[in-house]
């Protein structure tokens, strides 16, 4: 009986088939390490199995903090806890870890439940981060046919994103590197940059009002449509989600019958607006690309 047959017996719980291949593939290399961006959104490492070697051979609790978080047999009882206490109501159960955040020292996780083949996001640092379930099998992410390829590597990695410009065109989103936001007039050439992607050379009217300690205040005239906002000095940064917020409700407001709305742009950029339908945001959030905030 090999490692990963003994935690599925002494679990109860069974891996979906690819990600046995995986695992099983770790195994037989034990000198090799998988690394994979998952949907878009940080990196992760697969577990090292080879880790229960100790427990197989008679070991019953572990030895200090770290199997708690790295050993698969015992993470179980630590992500269990977690949803438990945080997400009761979530239908997640027989959870059985795959994979941990390459960098940082947040716990972050990739999951399986056994009765599901797709993998989950989890951050067991988080109150507030729910799980999130992928729409894709694990092969998404780690092509299980290129594997072989890496035997003679210690470390393979597997990005399978789309790129950024396979989605938006440049007439479809802008960037900018702002120095920082230091008065209210920052915000004027934002608000002109984003309206142009929905209409090119949009003549609009932005006048400054009086400001109080934590947010700027200016009113807008455009098309006909006239109202007064408000955005927070967010330590020198741009207010990102307040700006789409304002933007989608003077655009909801000029035009009742477009489809498309402006999102916040994530990863690649220090801040970015685009101008997008669902199904553009969908391919975006899928590839980590897009704030996953609801502007609408």
């Amino acid at each position: 009986m090999n490692i990963l047959s003994w935690f599925e017996n002494k679990t109860g719980r069974t891996y979906p088939a690819n990600a046995k291949t995986i695992i099983n593939y770790l195994i037989n290399n034990k000198n090799i390490k998988i690394e994979f961006v998952f949907q878009g959104y940080w990196e992760f490492e697969v577990l090292d199995f080879n880790e229960l070697d100790s427990l197989v051979t008679g070991k019953t609790t572990p030895s200090d903090r770290e199997d708690y978080y790295s050993n698969p047999y015992f993470l179980i009882a630590k992500i269990e806890e977690y949803i438990k206490e945080y997400f009761p109501n979530n239908n997640l159960e027989n959870i059985l870890p795959f994979a941990r955040e390459v960098w940082g020292d947040r716990l972050r996780y990739v999951i399986f439940c056994s009765n599901s083949d797709n993998p989950i996001l989890l951050d067991i640092d988080s109150m507030s981060f729910e799980p999130r379930i992928s729409n894709y099998e694990i092969t998404k992410f780690i092509p299980v046919d290129k594997l072989a390829e890496g035997t003679t590597q210690e470390k393979i990695k597997f990005d399978t994103r789309d790129s950024f410009s396979s989605i938006l065109n440049e007439q479809q989103y802008f960037f900018d590197i702002p120095d920082g936001i230091y008065s209210v007039m920052d915000y004027e050439d934002l608000l002109q940059k984003s309206l142009e992607l929905y209409r090119p050379q949009i003549d609009f009217h932005f006048l400054p009002l009086p400001e109080s300690d934590d947010k700027y205040v200016f009113n807008i005239d455009i098309e006909g449509f006239s109202k007064t906002y408000s955005v927070d000095k967010a330590s020198d940064y741009v207010d990102s989600n307040n700006l789409v917020l304002l933007l989608n409700d003077m655009l909801k407001a000029i035009d009742t019958n477009t489809h498309r709305y402006f999102i916040s742009l994530r990863y690649v950029c220090d801040f970015g607006i685009a101008f997008v339908n669902d199904e553009l945001r969908a391919k975006l959030l899928e590839n980590g690309f897009a704030d996953t905030n609801n502007y609408r």
